[in-house]
């Protein structure tokens, strides 16, 4: 039986760019690097950056992180002064920034 989310990959092009992306705009905490990869933290997430072949999407499979609500116009505002893209617009209810990695 399941008892939980172990952790979730994501195929990156470029380690060093996404581990700042990661580490620098979002607050995730590095806790293991390696030649081709890196462990991350947020909460009891871990996020697993693999070097690979990225594929962007059209579809709506995304990761969702958690911020209190105190903090989100802040947070809203940094992401906008670093130029990260926007991926939608926000449509559902309450606070919701919906951007994109640096490999989209």
């Amino acid at each position: 039986m399941l008892t939980g989310l172990n952790h979730i990959t994501v195929a990156v092009k470029d380690l060093e760019r996404s581990l700042e992306f990661y580490v620098s705009t979002l607050g995730m905490k590095p806790k293991v690097k390696w030649e081709n990869g890196a462990y991350l933290t947020t909460g009891d997430l871990w996020l697993c950056l693999s070097v690979d072949k990225s594929c962007p999407s059209n579809d709506y499979s995304h990761i969702a992180f958690s911020i209190e609500e105190s903090d989100f116009k802040r947070f809203s505002l940094s992401i906008q002064h670093a130029s990260i893209p926007v991926w939608k617009e926000n449509i559902s209810e309450g606070n919701s920034i919906y951007i994109l990695n640096p490999d989209g």
